[in-house]
Formats: structure tokens, C-alpha cells, sequence
């Protein structure tokens, strides 16, 4: 670059360094700072939690939710849902939505038109009109999703949300790191691409294969493949699960605290588009529940990991600044 300047003259050497220099603070600007630190939130779906005495003395002032698409139509459904969309508000609790396949039996493979997906959209804003932060699928990739198979009607959903709710801050999907991570990622841009809009630069991953490994393998690639900041909407250790592919991680009470430290340390740290991180979750779960990973034991008691997220506020403060 300095040969090229010393090549020409000293007026429109001076007007290329200019040049120069705007570009390069505009790209700063852009970047995340290497020591910037990313907002810790809590993925929880109950609403039980933001009023438990161990959970205020975490400072945590965001929560994910993960919300069947059809929920307000189902009257138990939506006492869960306002439940939790008001004690969150009283608490001053950033929400975060994430749509998912229904919870009915007999539909959970049934995927909605863009139509009533955005009436749905219309309906929750019109009940909640403090929710601004969506996501427009939980895990769409994931072969247990009705959108596994289908990019395109995600790329559709998220056209929707961007229609319904301008000023929004609307991820593209979540997406599990399994091995299709970077290929679905990849399908989904392009079906975006096909509909006339931007490259999204919002997106959610939800990397547990990688962090229960104690690396950042499938995180690394996924943020080579897309642009924009990335939210991990639901990541964390585990302390007890069954499921086949859960069996072969390391687990229990201990190893969950390592694996969040993990998190929260060294793979934030190399990662800085990274920007938010939502831990799964805040209460355990006994027998019979297939899935454990709460901060808390059922029985209310803390965890090693409770005291990690604890520490990390205490240690390095809570961020004010929704990135």
C-alpha cells in the first residue's frame, strides 16, 4: 500500500489516504471490539423463574422464549404465554421470541402459510407491543423440525417478520451446529437473496455439540459463513440427558460449570461477532424429563454453574448496551 502511494502525486496521494483512512474506520466501526463483552441472558420457558429469589441476584435483564407458532390459540397455551410475557416485563427483562413447531398433538409437523405467520406476528405485537427482538424459527435446520426440509419457507417467514414488524431486531433462523450447519446456513442466504432482499445481519446458533466439547469448531465455520452479528440463543452444559446423541457429551453438575465457563471465557473471547449469549436455563429437571441443564437443581438449590453466571456479572459487570 505505501508503494503504491509513493508512486504518485503528492495531491492525489493525499486524496487516497483519505480515502483510505474513511475505509478503515468505517470497518472498525463495524467490527465488534476485540475486548467488547457480550450480553448474558437466560433461555427459560418458565415464567416462574424471573420471580425466584435466586434468580434477581443474577442482574440477567434478557430471556429467550421459545414460542409455538399456533400458541395463542390454545387457551393453556396462552395463560403460559401471558404469564411470561408479563413477569418478564415487570421485571424489566428484555424479551426475545423464537417461533417453533407446535406443541399439539398431531401437529407438530404442520408448518404455517407466510399469511398466518403473519397473523400470528400481528396478534403477539398487539398483546405484547414491547417484544421487539424475534428469531423466525427455532433450530430449522434440525431434522425434527417441519422447516428441516425447507429453507425456502424460512426465508419466507423471515420476509414476513421483517413486513410486520419494521424497527425489529429479527434474527434469520436459529440453527443447531450439527453437520448440515454451514450448508443450511448457506441454502437459507441464497433463498433470502432469491426474495430481492439484504444478507441478513442478524443470526442465532445454538452450538451445544461444539461448547460440550470444549471447542469452537462448528461456531468458527458457521461465522465464516455468514455476515452480521450472532446471537447464541440457547447454549450451555448439561447436567443429565438421554438422548442418544446427548449420551456421548460428558455430563453432570461440575462438568456443566466447566463447559459454561468455556462459554463464557475463551470461546467469547476469540469470538467477538458473538454479541449475546443465552443460557440454557435456569430450573433443572428430575426424572422423568429427558433433559437437564439448569442453573438450579429442582429441588432449588445452586449449581456450580449458577455460580459461574453469578460470578461473570460480579466479575465483569453487566453490559447496558443492546448489541
Amino acid at each position: 500500500m505505501a508503494a503504491v502511494l509513493a508512486a504518485t502525486s503528492p495531491i492525489r496521494a493525499r486524496g487516497i489516504a483519505g480515502i483510505l483512512a474513511s475505509a478503515v474506520l468505517a470497518l472498525c466501526a463495524n467490527a465488534p471490539a476485540a475486548d467488547a463483552k457480550p450480553i448474558v441472558g437466560i433461555a427459560e420457558q418458565q415464567a416462574a423463574a424471573f420471580t425466584n429469589p435466586l434468580f434477581t441476584p443474577l442482574g440477567v435483564r434478557y430471556a429467550r422464549l421459545n414460542l409455538a407458532w399456533d400458541a395463542m390459540r390454545y387457551g393453556w397455551q396462552l395463560a403460559e404465554l401471558d404469564a411470561w410475557m408479563t413477569t418478564t416485563h415487570a421485571a424489566g427483562i428484555e424479551p426475545l421470541v423464537i417461533f417453533s413447531q407446535s406443541r399439539v398433538k398431531g401437529r407438530s409437523r404442520i408448518l404455517p402459510t407466510p399469511r398466518q405467520y403473519g397473523v400470528v406476528i400481528d396478534q403477539l405485537l398487539a398483546r405484547y407491543p414491547w417484544v421487539r427482538e424475534f428469531a423466525t424459527w427455532n433450530e430449522a435446520n434440525h431434522s425434527g423440525q417441519p422447516t428441516a426440509k425447507s429453507p425456502a419457507r424460512v426465508a419466507a417467514y423471515y420476509e414476513t417478520l421483517r413486513r410486520h414488524c419494521a424497527g425489529c431486531r429479527i434474527a434469520a433462523a436459529s440453527l443447531l451446529d450439527d453437520p448440515q450447519l454451514v450448508a443450511w446456513a448457506r441454502r437459507l442466504r441464497s433463498a433470502i437473496h432469491r426474495r430481492g432482499l439484504p444478507d441478513p445481519k442478524l443470526w442465532a446458533l445454538h452450538n451445544y455439540i461444539d461448547v460440550n466439547n470444549l471447542r469452537d469448531t462448528s461456531t468458527r465455520a458457521f461465522l465464516r459463513g455468514v455476515q452480521g452479528t450472532v446471537w447464541l440463543t440457547e447454549t450451555g452444559g448439561i447436567v443429565r440427558a438421554t438422548s442418544p446423541r446427548a449420551r456421548r457429551f460428558k455430563q453432570g453438575p461440575q462438568r456443566a460449570a466447566t463447559v459454561l465457563k468455556y462459554i463464557l471465557g475463551p470461546m467469547a473471547t476469540r469470538n467477538p461477532r458473538i454479541t449475546r449469549i443465552y443460557v440454557y436455563n435456569f430450573f433443572g429437571a428430575a426424572a422423568p424429563a429427558t433433559w437437564d441443564s439448569g442453573l438450579v437443581t429442582p429441588a432449588g438449590n445452586v449449581r456450580p454453574s449458577y455460580r459461574v453466571v453469578k460470578d461473570w456479572f460480579k466479575g465483569k459487570g453487566r453490559s447496558t448496551v443492546a448489541r
